[in-house]
């Protein structure tokens, strides 16, 4: 009978792992990676970050709660003459601490591997951009990449071109705090309040966290802030936290009194273990089909950030927790189906003989996944910086990136899993902090100190143009506008002023001295390709015409090119914009009286276009009868590039009075047009987009 005692205990100390949520965890990195390749082609991927904040709070507190009561049963069968309290089977602070670090040890080790890697190949290849992540990455060491963000006000989908090869870990950071959370607040609180009362607080806090979510969503300045808080994301971690302190006490009450069935033969056990299902097979299968299908499509569907915080990430989270409910409810009638057939061992199903079978592999696969999911964002922006100057096609950028991220996790998975295997546990944790310290403690400000200058002339220009956006330099007794900031003056010109004609618009001799100047300078640029050419008198036609130029840091760069080219110009430009305010920055400058014959429109280096943001722009510049230019964008990020390029030439195509100026067709591949960023336009690089736009205008107006 202590025999059987003995071998019920040790069967009941097991932990069966859950292979369907081992399936839902790989397909949820694997959305965030489609999402990180392409954008487009999962729009929606980043809300499979949620999958990861709801699996480790379950499967974690689903451990502490199972490793309680085996530890009750334990001291119930040494002492079976005295009556045993939970409370004495309660972990100690040691104990805790040790499972922590033992958590965290499996996380930690490939990440540490991953900084110390990056930090080599940046400093290497691009120094200054290594000292430019120099705060993001310590605080990706210290678990606070989020905050880091949030604080410094940064956005996780504007600016994807730079090599902010530390974006994603945010998710990680958040990760670690609950972490933190469940250890050292959580389960202590567990261990002094009633279930019921705990409970209550998980809900409560749910409840909470996704108010502030909607809160979040009416106010448009903290949406894409917010997106980085941990205290906006909680819900799936308390979500996680109320279904472990449900579903665990349901299955191990299963267990126990299928054993106690199977060892006394006594028929009320059985009929009590039926009592501890919430569904029927049936209804569970179908929960888990319909869950699942919601997991897989919300992702594709294309909403925007409030969207996503009113009721996106909530319907996710929903259905979440329909899946590992219903997947519990399925693992737990397996073992009842098991015992009807008169198994000797609960474990011996044929879902247990699957899980023999692939859990292993499952197990693998979801650690590679983890590595793939470290690996595969800052593989693909190192990759995007160093081709930014190439022409080829998305798949092979996409296959490139992908190969190689591939190989790369791989290596690391493999090199990982045999250091574990082979070297003591404490020596790796010492060892990972020791190279954290290491890795905190280096100045990476002066490691790129030669090469910074280039990213902050770039800054600097941002910072002065915003702050002066139109200049006009008036010379003699005629305002001609001059390039003043950048001193790209056409002084070697070779065309003879005195052979342009006097017309209404060339009225004096300095006049004919620019149009000489620009004459030579169209000249110039047309000697590398003929196309460019336009008729210098059309233009002059149309130059003292105003116009609106609406954009992103594109048109800061352009700002003081714009008054020489076009002096009439209104400029409404800020960094970091997107197509999707384009609409809102349009109808602000109609009400400060700033719409002049035609309207500019300069973005797309800040995220994916949506055809309907496009669209938007489009219909009030029609309503206001202003002809509509947009223009094509270059980037290191080809994907994005190209989605956004096919998207807005697609466009022009389709609808009367737009025009396309396509700066991609005529900069991509000359390095010598853009800054250290491989973005934004260097002084020829202005020149020549300046020239794009007069021959866009000169063209639209004739065809018009």
């Amino acid at each position: 009978m202590l025999g059987e005692q003995s071998a019920s205990l040790t069967s009941l100390r097991k932990l069966p792992r859950l292979v369907l949520l081992d399936v839902l965890r790989i397909v949820a990195l694997l959305q965030v990676s489609i999402f990180h390749q392409n954008a487009r082609l999962l729009s929606s991927g980043y809300l499979a970050v949620l999958t990861f904040f709801v699996l480790s709070a379950y499967l974690l507190f689903r451990a502490y709660i199972w490793r309680r009561y085996a530890s009750y049963l334990d001291l119930s069968l040494r002492q079976p003459e005295r009556k045993i309290s939970y409370q004495e089977c309660d972990e100690s602070l040691g104990t805790r601490l040790h499972i922590f670090a033992k958590q965290m040890a499996k996380l930690y080790l490939p990440f540490v591997s991953l900084v110390f890697i990056l930090t080599l190949v940046l400093f290497i290849f691009y120094p200054a951009y290594l000292a430019k992540q120099a705060a993001t990455l310590r605080a990706s060491l210290l678990g606070i990449n989020n905050f880091q963000q949030l604080i410094q006000g940064k956005s996780y989908f504007r600016g994807a071109g730079f090599l902010a090869v530390f974006t994603h870990i945010w998710a990680l950071s958040v990760e670690w705090q609950y972490y933190v959370l469940l250890f050292f607040i959580f389960i202590p609180l567990y261990q002094k309040l009633a279930k019921w009362k705990f409970r209550r607080i998980c809900l409560i806090l749910a409840a909470l966290s996704q108010a502030l979510l909607w809160v979040v969503a009416l106010l448009p300045s903290l949406q894409e802030r917010a997106y980085f808080a941990s205290f906006c994301r909680s819900m799936p971690f308390f979500s996680g936290l109320f279904l472990a302190s449900i579903l665990t006490v349901q299955e191990y009450r299963l267990k126990r009194l299928l054993y106690s069935y199977i060892y006394s033969h006594d028929q009320r056990y059985y009929e009590q273990a039926k009592t501890c299902f919430n569904f029927s097979p049936l209804v569970a299968r179908l929960i888990c089909i319909i869950s699942g299908v919601l997991l897989i499509a919300l992702p594709y569907v294309k909403l925007n950030l409030k969207q996503f915080y009113i009721w996106q990430s909530l319907l996710y989270n929903v259905a979440l927790v329909a899946f590992i409910v219903a997947t519990m409810n399925l693992e737990m009638y397996a073992n009842l189906q098991a015992v009807s057939k008169q198994m000797v061992q609960i474990d011996s199903s044929s879902r247990a003989t699957w899980r023999m079978q692939y859990g292993p592999i499952l197990a693998k696969l979801t650690v590679f996944s983890y590595h793939f999911y470290l690996w595969h964002f800052p593989i693909q922006a190192i990759l995007a910086k160093a081709s930014a100057n190439l022409t080829w096609p998305v798949w092979l950028f996409d296959f490139v990136s992908l190969a190689l991220s591939t190989l790369v996790s791989y290596a690391s998975y493999r090199l990982t899993s045999a250091w574990q295997k082979n070297i003591k546990q404490v020596y790796l944790k010492v060892a990972s902090l020791l190279l954290a310290v290491i890795l905190l403690l280096l100045p990476y400000e002066s490691l790129g100190k030669a090469k910074q200058a280039e990213l902050d002339a770039i800054a600097d220009k941002i910072t002065n143009y915003e702050q002066q956006a139109h200049i006009t330099v008036s010379v003699g007794e005629s305002s001609v506008p001059k390039i003043s900031a950048t001193k790209s003056k056409f002084s070697n010109a070779q065309i003879d002023p005195a052979k342009l004609p006097l017309t209404d618009n060339v009225k004096s001799e300095e006049d004919r001295q620019y149009l000489a100047q620009f004459e030579q300078k169209m000249l110039t640029i047309m000697q590398n390709d003929p196309s460019l050419e336009f008729n210098l008198m059309d233009f002059e036609n149309l130059r003292l015409n105003k116009y609106t130029i609406l954009g992103d840091s594109i048109g800061i760069f352009l700002s003081f090119f714009v008054s020489y080219y076009l002096p009439n110009a209104e400029l409404d430009v800020k960094s970091v914009r997107r197509m999707v305010e384009a609409a809102n920055v349009y109808e602000q400058a109609k009400a400060d009286g700033k719409l002049g014959d035609a309207v500019i429109a300069l973005f797309g280096t800040n995220g994916i276009i949506q055809v309907e943001e496009v669209e938007a722009l489009y219909k009030l510049a029609q309503a206001d009868k202003k002809p509509l230019f947009l223009a094509t964008v270059v980037l290191p990020w080809i994907d994005q590039e190209t989605e956004n390029n096919n998207l807005l030439k697609k466009f022009v195509s389709e609808h009367a009075d737009c025009y396309l100026i396509d700066w991609h067709k005529y900069a991509k591949g000359n390095y010598t047009y853009f800054e250290a960023d491989s973005i934004h336009p260097s002084a020829a690089g202005c020149e020549l987009y300046m020239h794009l736009i007069c021959k866009s205008l000169v063209e639209a107006t004739f065809k018009h």
